[in-house]
């Protein structure tokens, strides 16, 4: 990850060993984190710290595609001398972008929302300083290519079939707080979404 100064062309180095980043993002509390996808699993969130090298091509939390080892590190999931991911998603998932929800919802804001493209997930993400403390896949059903939030809190997903997803809170049936969960889903889908929702 490089920093460049677009008036005058100066860049400096800022950390190195990623793989393949895919969003950035710098929260309200100053951290920068970066997606990023792994091989075969190890897809992952890091927060970029200056000189930090995390570790690619050495080593990763996946495996080299086939096979249950990563060539490079006797064991899979080794980062000895790198810098660690905050998490890793194994499988992979295909992590896009990410952002920092601001003015959606008290229960959300402040949260990281992160697009996936293999697993057609929206994650919600609740960070504790620099750890994450739980991760809420949130079942989409599309191939999420990015993500980002308008002006009124609503949150706004493009596809990869070109569809925009507008998703705000129901305040209505935020008030009620019952769930109503036969009514979305398929009777096979009601004991996950008892818990994952939106």
């Amino acid at each position: 990850i490089m920093e460049i100064n677009l008036n005058d062309g100066k860049h400096r180095t800022i950390s190195m060993g990623h793989r393949n980043p895919q969003g950035i993002l710098v929260t309200d509390e100053g951290m920068m984190l970066s997606t990023e996808h792994g091989p075969a699993g190890g897809d992952e969130l890091n927060y970029i710290t200056e000189g930090a090298n995390y570790g690619w091509p050495e080593v990763t939390f996946g495996t080299d595609y086939g096979v249950y080892n990563w060539p490079n590190a006797e064991f899979a999931g080794e980062h000895k001398g790198y810098a660690l991911p905050v998490f890793a998603w194994i499988p992979s998932v295909g992590l896009g972008n990410l952002i920092q929800v601001k003015g959606f919802d008290r229960r959300w804001d402040g949260d990281l929302l992160v697009a996936s493209l293999k697993a057609s997930t929206l994650f919600r993400l609740r960070m504790d300083q620099n750890r994450v403390v739980y991760s809420e896949p949130i079942w989409i059903g599309d191939r999420i290519r990015d993500l980002a939030q308008m002006p009124d809190g609503e949150v706004v997903l493009w596809t990869d079939d070109a569809k925009l997803w507008f998703i705000r809170p129901d305040t209505v049936k935020l008030k009620e707080n019952k769930r109503a969960m036969d009514i979305a889903v398929p009777p096979i889908m009601l004991a996950c979404m008892s818990c994952h929702h939106f």
